[in-house]
């Protein structure tokens, strides 16, 4: 097993990771919603054809359908660190804590990588949908909300692993 010191600082790289492509990613999509009206998570989350054709038809106006895709691409490196960073968050916790986030950590961790892989089931299917085949939009939307759902879960297991070890740090 990796020691846990190890797996701490391995964490702490990929949440630093995380952020400074979180944050260039926020820059870089910026004039999707500016000059094109819509940002990354509507087109992400259009339930129909025609909320889909609607996002891409206001981003090929703004001379934005490149621009997405270039957005699109510089995901995948986003869902490498932000899954993996959530996956040994839960991980750790599943080592350090007791009781249910202990026992749900290992399930938390791998259901991560599973909305890695939804992710980029949603990045494939915008990418379709931006060259002009929108009516794969019900199964970007619902990769999307899966994969929402399970890093709004992943997040707060590890805010909460990261509180509870912070606690009991001081406890001590």
């Amino acid at each position: 097993m990796i020691p846990l010191r190890a797996q701490w600082v391995t964490v702490a790289v990929l949440l630093a990771g995380t952020i400074a492509t979180m944050v260039a990613l926020g820059r870089h999509g910026k004039i999707l919603k500016t000059q094109g009206c819509h940002r990354i998570l509507d087109l992400e989350l259009a339930p129909t054809k025609a909320k889909a054709q609607k996002v891409v038809n206001d981003w090929k106006k703004a001379g934005l359908v490149e621009h997405a895709l270039e957005d699109i691409r510089f995901d995948y490196a986003f869902i490498a660190l932000y899954s993996t960073t959530l996956a040994l968050l839960a991980f750790i916790g599943a080592q350090m804590l007791t009781g249910f986030l202990a026992r749900v950590g290992p399930a938390l961790g791998w259901s991560m990588w599973l909305a890695g892989a939804l992710d980029v089931v949603e990045n494939v299917g915008m990418t379709i949908e931006l060259r002009g085949r929108p009516a794969i939009a019900p199964l970007v939307c619902a990769a999307a909300g899966v994969k929402w759902l399970l890093v709004i879960i992943g997040v707060i297991d590890g805010l909460i692993v990261v509180g509870g070890i912070v606690f009991a740090l001081f406890r001590r």
